[in-house]
């Protein structure tokens, strides 16, 4: 699922969200407040948003919703683009630690304590057919799975009990120029027939890398600002990434090699 990874804690009235990080976005997400669990709960899931148009879940809407803090403006988000949090685990259950048990019956306990509705939902469970999960993944251009074992008891770290498993995509880019400070290429993409900005790489250049294409953006020079030294876009390279954005960017981008 696209969206950001939450911790959400219900005790007694009061409900609270943590990212992966620690940090709270209790306030950004009002319509989860709400948690149709009977009982003090913790639970570890995925905060999603939905393109309205499309249908599809969208990472930057969330990131988005994520970054408010304005009361009226998260209202107006929430009565626009409302969030949904997919749950895929469950810890604490009316003061049970349910950590040390199998995932499966993990999966057991949750299913039997959620009432699911338009807010909360457990994630799509598929048994032994995960190449073919994986396979409709790929055409649905969705982000991946995670295969778990079975028996897995829940750790807060990573562990190869629980495998990633992301549908990455390709493209190759233009480069136009590169970061004054630190370490990032400009990668532009043709967009019918005109240049444009794709996001940054930052990742997966070698030191080999960096220095063949010093080298040869020395005589490719157009222009500099604060930030940045552009270069005529003569160089190509493939890139690995998770995803487009609504906006025509590349997320994560990760460079793969030149292209000759």
């Amino acid at each position: 699922m696209d969206g950001h990874r939450t911790i959400l804690s219900k005790i007694g009235e009061e409900t609270r969200l943590f990212t992966k990080d620690q940090k709270e976005c209790t306030t950004q997400y009002p319509e989860l407040w709400d948690v149709p669990i009977d009982g003090d709960v913790v639970l570890d899931g995925e905060v999603c948003c939905k393109d309205q148009e499309s249908g599809q879940i969208q990472y930057d809407l969330v990131m988005d919703r994520f970054q408010l803090n304005h009361k009226k403006k998260i209202q107006a988000y929430r009565n626009q683009s409302p969030v949904s949090y997919v749950i895929w685990d469950i810890l604490f259950h009316k003061g049970r630690d349910l950590r040390q048990l199998s995932l499966m019956k993990r999966r057991s306990i949750l299913e039997s304590v959620l009432l699911p509705n338009e807010y909360f939902n457990i994630v799509t469970q598929v048994e032994e057919r995960g190449e073919d999960l994986y396979e409709s993944i790929v055409e649905s251009s969705m982000e991946g799975i995670v295969a778990k074992r079975k028996s897995s008891m829940y750790v807060s770290r990573h562990s190869h009990d629980w495998l990633k498993i992301m549908n990455y995509q390709y493209t190759d880019v233009y480069v136009a120029g590169y970061r004054k400070v630190g370490f990032g290429l400009l990668a532009y993409v043709l967009d019918n027939g005109n240049m444009r900005p794709a996001g940054i790489i930052e990742l997966g250049v070698s030191p080999s890398q960096k220095k063949a294409f010093n080298a040869i953006s020395k005589r490719l020079k157009s222009g500099e600002d604060n930030d940045f030294v552009y270069i005529d876009p003569r160089i190509q390279a493939k890139v690995q990434f998770n995803s487009w954005t609504r906006h025509g960017m590349l997320r994560t981008p990760t460079f793969v090699d030149f292209v000759v």
